[in-house]
């Protein structure tokens, strides 16, 4: 009997993980379609700020000064 449970609660499990694996690797394709790539975001940072963050943040700091 407890074989059976066992292999009752493996096989939903397994399809439980298979469908929800399915689901976000279809959403996985899907955001990395829509991806909007940065040449800025590269991973370096300077002064504890990522190179792409410094970019934004001077740009709305011009923004500013202009209003």
């Amino acid at each position: 009997t407890s074989l059976v449970v066992t292999g009752i609660v493996g096989i939903i499990s397994t399809f439980w993980f298979f469908i929800g694996g399915v689901i976000d690797i279809r959403r996985l394709f899907r955001d990395l379609a829509a991806r909007v790539d940065n040449p800025l975001d590269n991973g370096m940072v300077e002064g504890h700020v990522s190179l792409a963050d410094k970019a934004v943040f001077e740009q709305r700091t011009h923004e500013k000064q202009d209003d």
